[in-house]
């Protein structure tokens, strides 16, 4: 495994792209921050990457943050243990992944057992836009952009989110959620569901 350049981009793309099922998060991270750079602006929010082969053939990530993102379809052990050293220099928050692959970073690097506050397989599903059905009953529901005058509810739901689904300790969900919303209304990426002028649901349109 070696570092990734910005050379690398359209291949990695490329590798990720034919996967999207199980690359969803690397693929959206690479088209809003790209590549760490050393002592480039980027750092604080972009990935370290390191791939493997001409065309790639293997990806591991870990973004700024912390969140380990592995594409591996293939022996992903001798992956990890290539990547081990340089991620040695690394905080890791979390792990996304496709299961067989996430679960022998964990073992590789020594994470599994330590106690991490969520720790399970969640299937993932894919659908063709043609194939979608939206369901009936959209009488009094409306979407809407976000603005300012909402971000208070949005950090509130935000946090609940972070205790309840992602085991966040409840002392630290707040300033987690209220860094979240910040970036998402600077990307515009949430929509908030109104039911007859009452707020009901938010979603991020993410990955």
């Amino acid at each position: 495994m070696r570092r990734a350049q910005a050379a690398d981009i359209p291949a990695i793309r490329a590798f990720l792209a034919a996967q999207a099922d199980v690359a969803m998060f690397p693929l959206a991270n690479i088209d809003t921050d790209g590549l760490a750079a050393e002592g480039g602006d980027n750092a604080a929010r972009a990935m370290f990457v390191w791939i493997d082969g001409a065309p790639v053939t293997a990806f591991i990530a870990i973004t700024a943050e912390g969140m380990l993102l592995p594409v591996l379809p293939e022996a992903p052990a001798v992956h990890w243990q290539a990547a081990a050293p340089d991620l040695a220099g690394h905080r890791a928050f979390g792990m996304a992944g496709e299961a067989r692959a996430a679960r022998a970073g964990l073992e590789v690097l020594g994470l599994s057992g330590t106690g991490s506050a969520l720790d399970r397989d969640e299937p993932h599903f894919a659908l063709d836009l043609d194939a979608l059905e939206l369901p009936a009953g959209h009488d009094g529901f409306t979407l809407t952009r976000p603005g300012p005058d909402d971000r208070t509810l949005m950090e509130a739901w935000r946090a609940s989110y972070h205790i309840e689904v992602l085991g966040t300790a409840p002392d630290q969900a707040m300033p987690v959620a209220a860094r979240d919303i910040a970036r998402a209304l600077e990307l515009d990426t949430y929509r908030i569901l109104w039911r007859d002028g009452v707020p009901v649901s938010m979603a991020q349109v993410n990955a």
